[in-house]
């Protein structure tokens, strides 16, 4: 059996953390295709090696593409509990 047809190997994966990111105001639209979601007040990052605060500016810009899915684009600051800064 060559490369291009062995079977696939399963997806090792790892918890890393839960995010809470509470709602804010309705979503802004950019134009039809596109809406920022922003965040109201503070969330929280929580994970077996990480835990922190979710800090404003937090926001997620939501496009729609042309067949229908939506493509997320998120982005948020992190404050560890060790007071690092996570962008």
């Amino acid at each position: 059996m060559n490369a291009l047809m062995e079977a696939p190997r399963p997806l090792a994966s790892e918890h890393l953390v839960t995010l809470h990111s509470p709602a804010g105001e309705p979503p802004h639209s950019i134009d039809p295709t596109l809406a920022i979601f922003r965040m109201q007040g503070e969330g929280w990052a929580r994970g077996p090696k990480l835990n922190g605060t979710i800090l404003p500016p937090t926001a997620d810009w939501m496009r729609i593409m042309p067949g229908g899915s939506f493509r997320i684009d998120a982005r948020m600051l992190i404050r560890t509990d060790d007071q690092a800064l996570i962008y």
